[in-house]
């Protein structure tokens, strides 16, 4: 059982001792916030477990005499989990091709393509925390003076206005344990030029 301590907003797990017998720590929990003013467990169904408001120090005054522990965690086991962040592969291509015309001018169309592969956004390697593979085209077309004296170019970054998740992470215990992801940056495009003095 998940309990978020109301007076400094950390977090800390009841388990019964005898493995198994959940209803114990629900059964302690609810007797100890009843007298304490605060709701019963309730189920949470994202993580196969109940939760609570609580006060953890309360809760670990009686807690061995009842069948209980209280802890500040849950001990996980992360051996033979990825490295956090740590991609499969990256990899970039691109081709571009330049029209020369009889003036001297030429106009050189350009084509990139970045491919991310996914990773783990946590040590645990959870589900909530595979961040999948993506991918990024940007294109653009340059129209370049004789000798290079200036340029005129349109491009398109992110052409497939693709909205992946590109990095996440958990804040901490005392601002809710709530999710902020990071996404590519929308469809952008615009011209640019330059001079050559």
């Amino acid at each position: 059982m998940i309990i978020k301590d109301i007076t400094n907003a950390s977090n800390c797990v009841v388990v019964p001792n005898v493995a198994g017998n959940a209803a114990l720590a629900n059964g302690y929990v609810a007797a100890v916030n009843a007298r304490v003013g605060l709701r019963a467990p309730t189920a949470i169904p994202t993580v196969a477990a109940t939760g609570a408001f609580g006060i953890c120090s309360v809760l670990q005054a009686n807690a061995a005499a009842s069948g209980v522990s209280v802890l500040d965690g849950v001990t996980t086991n992360i051996r033979g989990n990825r490295l956090p962040q740590a991609l499969t592969y990256k990899w970039s291509v691109g081709a571009q091709y330049t029209i020369d015309f009889a003036n001297g001018m030429n106009i050189v169309p350009r084509a990139d393509l970045n491919y991310t592969g996914g990773f783990a956004a946590s040590i645990f390697n959870t589900a909530v925390d595979r961040i999948p593979g993506y991918a990024v085209v940007n294109m653009q077309i340059q129209l370049n003076a004789r000798e290079d004296r200036f340029y005129v170019r349109g491009f398109v970054q992110n052409l497939a206005n693709n909205n992946a998740t590109t990095g996440q992470y958990v804040t901490d215990q005392s601002a809710g344990l709530f999710t902020n992801i990071f996404t590519i940056e929308p469809r952008r495009y615009g011209v640019a030029a330059g001079f050559k003095f």
